[in-house]
């Protein structure tokens, strides 16, 4: 007789913010009940519970569902009970994939109470179809939400979640800007000071040298549950944060929003859209700023824009970085004088970083001597630089695992279908989806492949033709620059280069 594993069961709870427009309490708690029940009656034993509240169901990223993915993983359970399947997810090929696939292969019983699912009995035929529902709703759900916003933006009403700096939302109409009195004062000034010529990166050093808390900071110190540590990058003032202060129509008190788009409703990833396709309405709050100011400011910006070098290019971009806080090098100045200097400190002043700078034109020479000593290598050691130059610049190490995993994937999809464990057309569909995702990494790595000449990019590094970015980054992780000295009367600088791969010395 087949003996039987005993069940350690799990409930997994979900709510979305666009669900049934329910509070938490009420929508997880009935969840929890509905399961409590069900459980009590078919005499299963729960050892846990895991939840994901306020998370839409088209992502998998989810921190409840990672633990309870992590929990099947460590063999702690092997019973999954959800309200309905629309609570597992919403996007029907991976939620096919975990309760046709990894499930089963697992041994771990799901059951799905309200849509009468259940792994252990036959007749499961209509979860797909449920499956492929649930992501239509998620769809139109998005579609009207997203319709909902554009309406109102078009309206002038304010949709975001928090007010521009300058701004705060009015009490009465949360759908209404007013001047914020702390910091309004504070944008004028950016205002004033680039009018009168100085750069964004000179005003946010001025800024940070007296201590006023950048956008990201105060909003942390005005909403207490905001987390500073997701705006590691964003607590100085910084230019980047100068210039789209300067550009913004809303300091000019009109309504500007729609200045991106998602890519799909199955993903967080975003897209900025150009200033000539936001959703602009005029005079819908009170202006910080007066056109003639705005206008100055902006034209200011547009002509230090125009003294900018024209044709130089920073071959060393993303690997010059200063030794202390590990930021990029920036340029400064024009060629035949450019100078090296720490991004952090051109950009928020010695509260950031201290003064580290090279000559450009030293520093070129330095890492050509360096490069030297690649024109000695021998016929067999070329062949071992060409390879590894050649894995550099290929698909990354992500893409070609996740050719591995989707190889294995289609291995276990053949296992289950010849097993009878997945039906012909669930395992024709995710056959399909697959090995198209498959074909295009293939695609891509033969690209790169057959149009990459990779004894011509070491013949022009060993000429010293051209040392261009690319060229650069195949064979340096980072060149690190520290700060000079003066010892004698003579400059002394550490410059360590981090090889992205060895030579014999």
């Amino acid at each position: 007789m087949e003996r039987k594993h005993k069940l350690r069961g799990a409930f997994y709870l979900r709510l979305s913010k666009d669900d049934d427009n329910q509070k938490e309490s009420s929508s997880i708690s009935n969840q929890r009940k509905l399961l409590q029940d069900y459980a009590e009656k078919a005499g299963f034993d729960i050892v846990a519970e895991f939840c994901d509240d306020g998370v839409s169901g088209t992502t998998f990223d989810r921190p409840g569902f990672n633990q309870l993915i992590q929990a099947v993983e460590n063999g702690l359970i092997n019973l999954i009970l959800v309200k309905d399947l629309s609570r597992l997810g919403r996007d029907y090929i991976q939620t096919g994939q975990y309760t046709e696939v990894y499930f089963p292969a697992k041994n771990v019983r799901f059951i799905a109470v309200n849509d009468e699912v259940d792994s252990d009995q036959p007749l499961n035929d209509l979860a797909p179809f449920r499956n492929v529902v649930n992501e239509m709703v998620a769809r139109d759900t998005s579609r009207k939400i997203r319709s909902s916003f554009q309406t109102k933006m078009r309206e002038g009403a304010f949709i975001g979640n928090f007010a521009p700096y300058g701004y705060q939302k009015d009490k009465h109409d949360k759908n209404h800007l007013v001047i914020d009195p702390n910091t309004a004062p504070i944008v004028h000034r950016i205002f004033e000071m680039a009018a009168f010529g100085c750069s964004s990166a000179n005003i946010a050093k001025s800024l940070n040298e007296q201590k006023i808390s950048s956008p990201a900071v105060y909003r942390c110190q005005k909403y207490p549950h905001l987390k500073l540590a997701n705006y590691t990058q964003k607590k100085a003032w910084s230019a980047s944060t100068i210039r789209k202060i300067l550009k913004n129509p809303v300091y000019r008190g009109h309504s500007a929003q729609g200045k991106s788009v998602k890519s799909s409703f199955k993903n967080r990833h975003v897209s900025a859209l150009p200033m000539q396709e936001w959703i602009i309405v005029e005079n819908t709050h009170e202006a910080v700023v007066e056109q003639e100011l705005f206008d100055l400011a902006n034209e200011g910006a547009k002509q230090r824009q125009c003294v900018k070098k024209d044709s130089f290019v920073n071959s060393f971009s993303k690997i010059a970085v200063c030794a202390d806080c590990h930021h990029g090098m920036s340029t400064i100045g024009s060629m035949p004088h450019v100078i090296l200097a720490c991004g952090s400190y051109k950009s928020h002043g010695k509260s950031i970083c201290s003064n580290h700078f090279i000559d450009y034109n030293d520093l070129m020479q330095c890492t050509r001597e360096v490069l030297k000593r690649y024109a000695l290598l021998d016929e067999a050691e070329k062949q071992e630089v060409f390879a590894e130059i050649k894995e550099e610049l290929s698909p990354s190490k992500h893409e070609n695992e996740r050719i591995d995993e989707l190889n294995h994937i289609l291995d276990t999809l053949y296992l289950d279908y010849y097993a009878g464990t997945l039906s012909a057309q669930r395992f024709e569909q995710l056959k399909e989806h697959y090995e198209a995702e498959k074909s295009q990494l293939d695609s891509l790595r033969q690209t790169v492949d057959d149009t990459v000449d990779f004894e011509k990019i070491y013949r022009d590094i060993i000429r010293f033709d051209e040392l261009s970015p690319q060229l650069l980054s195949a064979f340096f992780e980072s060149i690190e620059i520290s700060q000079g000295s003066d010892e004698n009367h003579e400059k002394q600088q550490q410059i360590v280069f981090h090889p992205r791969f060895k030579i014999k010395p």
